[in-house]
């Protein structure tokens, strides 16, 4: 999928110099005809290498500094959510460091160059932390759901649809939850 996301943003470079600063339409495919991929695939990451573009760095430089960011929030994110359920720093780094070096994350990143995929990696850990929250810790933090959840819509639609699934199959197992404490519910419907 390189050539695919790297003319994606190529073209939102392009089109932020041209002044347009909502690229659904990237101008450069097809031999100059167009095609409306930011209308199937989300863009917002993309605009950081981007204006990296804009900016001056060549290519490989801007998309090898998003790669690094996009690894260094994955990390951080395992580490945050593992480190928030286990109530231990050893564990979150253990996490982190299997996590950022899981094989199938290198492979989307590395060979297969599956941007949405290796973004949606940052957020699935903020998701199931979100969940650890609602479930044993009266949802009082709902950030964490809301942007795991908001970051997986931005990303990778496929994982949306995934977490959304597990989402609703965890709640379900955990319906004692929504019975001993109904105000949950309304609390969920609220993030949504």
């Amino acid at each position: 999928d390189y050539a695919y996301h790297l003319l994606r943003i190529e073209s939102i470079a392009r089109n932020i110099e041209d002044g347009y600063f909502s690229s659904r339409i990237h101008n450069m495919a097809l031999n100059g005809y167009g095609y409306g991929s930011g209308l199937f695939y989300p863009d917002l990451f993309l605009y950081f290498p981007a204006v990296l573009r804009v900016l001056g760095l060549r290519m490989e430089y801007a998309y090898g500094l998003f790669v690094m960011v996009i690894s260094l929030l994955t990390g951080l994110s395992m580490y945050y959510s593992c480190r928030h359920i286990s109530k231990s720093r050893y564990a979150g780094l253990c996490a982190m460091a299997m996590y950022v070096l899981c094989q199938y994350r290198l492979h989307n990143l590395y060979t297969r160059m599956a941007v949405g995929e290796y973004l949606a990696f940052i957020f699935a850990p903020l998701v199931i932390c979100g969940l650890y929250n609602l479930f044993y810790e009266g949802f009082d933090n709902p950030f964490w759901l809301i942007l795991g959840f908001w970051g997986l819509m931005y990303t990778h639609t496929i994982s949306l649809a995934i977490f959304g699934i597990l989402a609703v199959i965890a709640s379900l197992c955990h319906i004692k939850v929504f019975v001993k404490n109904p105000r949950l519910l309304l609390k969920v419907l609220l993030a949504a």
